[in-house]
């Protein structure tokens, strides 16, 4: 059975859901405390500047986000959550609908692999086929957050190709998509590998993927090159009964 394995922010999310939700706690609601967001920007500079791994960086943001919602009241959370889905239109570009009408079109089971809180992506997964999600939850106790995070993401990509190896019997993805360094071992499986952004050590590594942009042109790159990798590899869509 073909599948897919998809990293989720900066691949088919505009920029990372997890800073993006904890923008909205912080100057939507005043949920948050300023502090959390300047300890936010000061790892990711750490990253670019290559003082930290992509990996760590994830960690170190769960980390700093579930301490900064903790003692967060339970019912107010999921008000949050809801609001937050109504106010969060990145997901939503022509970029995406190419690859997903692609993926619906092999009858592909997903495996998306995120830094960001499961929660966030519940709805999304419940609307396609995804078969595993791996992100992180916040744990909660009698009604309030802990502060603690369970299954944190930040080594999750590793974890996705372990477990679609095992759950598709040794079979590889026909396509993985991802955007840094920290997706290679989704995309060293695949064998449609597209590559999102201009993360200079993927480029090099995979010079026959396909790279694109996640924008309108990106979109449109998408589908001539997946048409092109479809009468390359010869694949036919199943039947419909």
């Amino acid at each position: 059975m073909p599948y897919a394995l998809i990293d989720w922010d900066n691949t088919v999310r505009k920029g990372a859901t997890l800073f993006a939700w904890m923008a909205f706690l912080h100057d939507e609601k005043n949920a948050i405390e300023d502090k959390f967001i300047t300890n936010r920007l000061k790892i990711c500079e750490c990253c670019r500047q290559g003082w930290i791994t992509h990996d760590t960086l994830c960690g170190l943001c769960t980390q700093n986000y579930v301490a900064s919602v903790k003692g967060m009241k339970e019912s107010d959370y999921w008000e949050y959550v809801k609001g937050y889905l109504a106010w969060d239109k990145a997901l939503d570009v022509q970029f995406n609908r190419v690859l997903f009408a692609f993926i619906k079109k092999y009858d592909m089971p997903m495996i998306i692999a995120t830094g960001s809180p499961a929660n966030l992506l519940h709805d999304f997964c419940g609307q396609m086929n995804v078969d595993k999600l791996f992100a992180f939850e916040e744990v909660i106790e009698n009604g309030v957050l802990t502060g603690e995070a369970i299954n944190d993401a930040g080594g999750a990509k590793p974890l996705a190709a372990a477990y679609a190896l095992e759950r598709f019997n040794g079979e590889k993805p026909l396509l993985a998509a991802g955007d840094s360094d920290s997706d290679i071992p989704m995309l060293d499986l695949a064998t449609i590998k597209i590559v999102v952004g201009d993360n200079k050590e993927l480029l090099e590594r995979y010079p026959d993927c396909i790279h694109v942009h996640l924008d309108d042109e990106g979109a449109i790159e998408l589908s001539r090159r997946l048409e092109l990798k479809e009468k390359e590899l010869g694949l036919v869509p199943p039947t419909k009964e």
